[in-house]
């Protein structure tokens, strides 16, 4: 029998010649630069919110009675990129081209420099240079910050591994893109209702919103509890992140601003990588359904420390 191992024919035989040409230069250079741009900022972000207080400002630049809908816009701005721009990107590729998308990507990033000159100045007193970790006994903001690592948790097991578990992936795009929307949405009208009822009452409805919303993922089949699920988990994620972040704010001295973004913001990246690394192990020995239902109990138990937080208050 004749061999059909990987002998080159004639048509395409390599050839030797140069490896870096000026078009491979290019492309290579493409890929360096968009990805240092990411990654020169992926570890300094987070120490930039710690100084800075990126969060903190919010509360230092708006009317303290309008506190929480100022955080809920600042949620909505915040969210409005992923939900414009996850889907535009894909659908731009189609008719400028890339090309044309990464320059307008470019654009965007620098439009946002030009306003920086005339806004609020960073903290840096020594008033304001307190360890995130420190003092935290009897402070109230454990509660808070732990119940927000809960839902962060879950948040990111299920933008991680919904992908995976569902073999629809036109229904996975739309719980997703359900969500993205309606968290950014959620998180203004939490504050909204916030500055009139106040944030503690609204923040075990949202918890249960969340393990509800984490729950339905267990139905990963049917499409209606996929999408019933993503927007119910929307709605209690985008509130929880405006009502604990308030709560933290009015149990803290100004002084103590640049401490409660950190933490808060410790909060939200600590339980999102936390939650997707764990699952990879847990779903690996019982499986996508039971693994989505133990992840929706875990939002659920964060229920009666919020309940109890809200009575001592």
């Amino acid at each position: 029998m004749t061999s059909l191992a990987c002998e080159p024919t004639a048509a395409v035989r390599l050839r030797p010649g140069r490896l870096v040409t000026a078009q491979f230069a290019r492309l290579l250079l493409v890929i360096f630069g968009s990805g240092l741009s990411m990654y020169l900022l992926t570890s300094v972000v987070p120490l930039y919110l710690a100084a800075s207080g990126a969060v903190a400002l919010v509360a230092e630049v708006t009317p303290a009675a309008r506190r929480r809908e100022a955080l809920g816009v600042y949620g909505v701005v915040v969210g409005l990129p992923a939900a414009l721009g996850l889907p535009l990107g894909v659908y731009l590729t189609g008719v400028v081209g890339f090309e044309t998308l990464f320059v307008l990507a470019a654009v965007s990033s620098l439009a946002g420099l030009a306003v920086l000159p005339g806004g609020p100045a960073c903290v840096t007193d020594e008033e304001h240079h307190v360890k995130v970790l420190g003092g935290l006994r009897g402070s109230g903001l454990l509660m808070p910050a732990g119940v927000f690592a809960a839902v962060t948790l879950a948040a990111g097991i299920s933008v991680t591994f919904l992908p995976l578990a569902s073999q629809d992936h036109k229904l996975v795009a739309a719980a997703l893109l359900v969500q993205a929307v309606t968290a950014p949405g959620a998180r203004w009208v939490a504050g909204w209702l916030g500055d009139r009822i106040g944030p503690r009452r609204l923040l075990v409805p949202a918890l249960a919103l969340a393990a509800l919303g984490a729950g339905a993922l267990a139905f990963v089949g049917t499409p209606a509890a996929v999408l019933g699920g993503a927007a119910l988990f929307g709605i209690g994620f985008g509130a929880a992140q405006n009502l604990t972040l308030a709560i933290m704010y009015d149990r803290s001295p100004r002084s103590r601003y640049g401490q409660v973004s950190a933490l808060w913001n410790l909060a939200y990246d600590g339980g999102w990588g936390t939650g997707a690394i764990l699952f990879g192990f847990v779903v690996a020995g019982i499986g996508y359904p039971t693994a989505f239902a133990l992840t929706a109990a875990i939002v659920a138990l964060a229920i009666g420390p919020a309940v109890r937080g809200v009575k001592s208050a």
